[in-house]
């Protein structure tokens, strides 16, 4: 039987699990997170961005195909291992690049590609005179981190020196990147590169929390976009991908859709799926297509061909939740959990509900499909009065794979 490494799993990462094994592969799967939820065959711990660690792990198990999704850490792992034994992956190349905001910023200043001034600060007198020039409001971030994770809004100086300290913090290379601010909507894009070529799969839109625009509150899969608008991402992301040297599986973008002048400006790139299984749950649910599948036998060296039109036959929303009621979320799923594609409710001594300063602070999410976003949108907000936090974590996966295999 063939063997599939699977890097970085968490609950995120359990329809990749469930596809490797359907599949027929012996599952070796590598965590932080809670090993006894994980279906694979053989389950060790060890952090996504301990490269020897996990090479050891690579040396003793001798897989024969490494992946990961939904993880940039995981995913340059995978490109690292993949490229030092000559396995099928992504460009180690192209994980440096998407891994590293600064990079991005610097491979698409030459490109036709719109994106905020920008520059490059590792030290306070630096990023002083950087906002200065670039004018405020500014945002400020860790060159090399993950979602949200110390992205500040900055809107005058005196402000700036707390902004710094926390980028900084949350910086692996102690480097940060000050920016423009851009009023206006964040738009994401979802992209397969295929064994031949790449594929423009949706764009996404959001809702954002009232505190912070940094921090979604709902996603609508396919988004709610003019078509014009649509394909102008579409020729941006296409551009991204060629400058990045992107040429391995799933791809994931943010842009900005300005308020003012309806322009749109180029965020961030990552050669991963969107994270809180947009790649493995939400796009098979809006196209039919199970790019999880396709993912695995290309990492497992098979030549794969993707055929997409760019038609949709559903609408999927993501729904983050700020948990209300009393209901016990399997009361909720066994009354109403028909159209509920998944659920992820974190525990309730994780310090949520303390202010949305940034994605980790959510109760919990929600995916629902269906004909209309206002059908779904009803739902969600149902879920979200009834459901009560629990004390454990709860993960519920259904509609796509058969109820049981995660509950």
């Amino acid at each position: 039987m063939k063997k599939i490494m699977i890097i970085g799993v968490g609950w995120e990462q359990l329809p990749l699990v469930h596809e490797a094994k359907k599949l027929g592969f012996r599952t070796v799967a590598v965590t932080t997170w809670k090993k006894e939820l994980i279906p694979a065959d053989v389950v060790y711990e060890a952090e996504p961005r301990d490269l020897d660690g996990l090479e050891l792990i690579f040396q003793k198990e001798k897989p024969d195909g490494i992946i990961a999704d939904e993880c940039d850490y995981s995913m340059y792992a995978v490109a690292w291992l993949t490229e030092k034994y000559n396995l099928a992956g992504p460009g180690l190349k192209a994980l440096t690049i998407t891994n590293n905001k600064y990079l991005q910023r610097d491979k698409m200043k030459n490109s036709n590609v719109p994106q905020p001034e920008f520059e490059l600060c590792w030290n306070y007198e630096d990023l002083q005179m950087a906002a200065a020039r670039i004018g405020y409001p500014v945002i400020v971030k860790p060159v090399d981190n993950r979602g949200s994770i110390g992205v500040v809004q900055v809107l005058e100086e005196k402000e700036l020196k707390t902004a710094w300290y926390l980028a900084v913090s949350n910086a692996h290379s102690r480097m940060v990147l000050v920016e423009k601010f851009i009023e206006g909507a964040v738009v994401t894009a979802e992209g397969f590169y295929d064994s031949e070529k790449f594929h423009f799969i949706s764009v996404s839109t959001k809702e954002t929390y009232p505190e912070t625009k940094n921090v979604a509150k709902v996603l609508y899969y396919p988004g709610k976009l003019h078509p014009e608008k649509v394909n102008e991402i579409e020729a941006y992301v296409k551009e991204i991908v060629e400058h990045c040297e992107i040429c391995f599986g799933f791809t994931h973008f943010e842009f900005i859709l300005e308020e003012q002048t309806g322009n749109i400006y180029f965020v961030e790139a990552a050669n991963r799926g969107g994270g809180v299984f947009i790649s493995n749950l939400i796009l098979k649910s809006i196209t039919g297509i199970d790019f999880n599948q396709a993912l695995i036998q290309m990492a497992m060296g098979e030549q794969v061909k993707i055929k997409f039109n760019k038609e949709y036959i559903s609408k999927t929303m993501m729904y983050f939740l700020a948990s209300q009621g009393n209901t016990s979320p399997e009361q909720f799923l066994e009354r109403e959990g028909d159209k509920v594609l998944a659920m992820h409710l974190n525990p309730l001594d994780t310090g949520t509900q303390r202010g949305m300063t940034d994605a980790r602070r959510r109760t919990g999410v929600i995916l629902l499909s269906g004909d209309s976003f206002d059908e779904i949108e009803s739902k969600a907000k149902l879920v979200e009065k009834e459901i009560a936090q629990l004390a454990e974590e709860f993960i519920h996966i259904n509609k796509i794979y058969e109820k049981g295999d995660f509950v």
